[in-house]
């Protein structure tokens, strides 16, 4: 699945990116795995910040799920590991603050997103929100990390 979405997403590495997020121990990761995913973010800014309107959803659950994960584990790392969490962090935050901004200006259009999606309006927004606030502040591990995207999300991961 991975090979069939990098072929058709501008060289994004989604098995590095995903391999995180499909652990068995997601609250706790190891350093090696954070830094890869941070690398992954950094090197695939352009297609995170440019994707296609068909992938918005991806997109959208992507960079919560990635800055819950981010925020979650960040602990003991050195100042050159910080410096790349957080330069991944930053194309994050500009993700995010581009989505809700994109929320906002359609706001007022009455074209309805098809159901299963992600949710209505203001669960996409509180959804988007407490991603910034976690890349902004942190949390404890994984405390948003079951509530942060839609279920269906995890099954099409799989």
């Amino acid at each position: 699945m991975a090979d069939a979405m990098a072929a058709s997403s501008g060289g994004v590495d989604w098995a590095t990116i995903l391999k995180p997020f499909l652990s068995s121990n997601y609250d706790y990761s190891n350093k090696t795995e954070l830094l890869e995913l941070c690398s992954a973010v950094i090197k695939s800014e352009s297609e995170i910040l440019r994707h296609k309107e068909a992938n918005k959803s991806l997109y959208n659950s992507f960079a919560v799920l990635a800055a819950d994960y981010i925020s979650s584990n960040t602990n003991g790392l050195s100042v050159s590991q910080l410096e790349t969490v957080s330069a991944a962090s930053r194309v994050l935050l500009r993700y995010l603050l581009g989505a809700l901004r994109s929320i906002s200006n359609s706001a007022g259009d009455d074209t309805e997103e098809p159901k299963g999606t992600e949710g209505n309006c203001t669960e996409r927004v509180e959804r988007l929100l407490n991603a910034v606030r976690r890349l902004c502040v942190g949390g404890p591990p994984g405390i948003y990390s079951r509530f942060i995207f839609p279920q269906s999300f995890v099954l099409f991961l799989k």
